[in-house]
């Protein structure tokens, strides 16, 4: 990982809502952004740009999951990445996060 990448990721967790966003997908594994939304009062873009800045940083990812029903149809949701929940519970180890 380049120094840059590890910049990236330090800069991401260091605010407030997008604490609150890794949080949020610690305990509740996978969320859609309705979910993410409901949880965190900001308004929709903002809320865009915090979950932008945690998927550049590797941190979380954005996957899609079918679902059937009258329609079939993909929905997005947001969870951790493999790196990224690593990161975190190393943070949260070390008594930093």
């Amino acid at each position: 990982m380049s120094s840059y990448d590890k910049l990236q990721k330090i800069k991401a967790l260091g605010n407030d809502k997008r604490s609150k966003i890794i949080y949020l997908l610690l305990e509740n594994e996978m969320m859609s952004f309705t979910q993410l939304h409901k949880e965190i009062p900001v308004n929709p873009q903002a809320l865009i740009k915090h979950l932008r800045n945690l998927e550049r940083a590797n941190i979380i990812e954005n996957v899609y999951k079918k679902h059937s029903g009258l329609r079939d149809r993909e929905y997005s949701f947001y969870k951790l990445t493999e790196e990224g929940l690593s990161l975190v519970k190393l943070l949260i180890e070390k008594g930093i996060y």
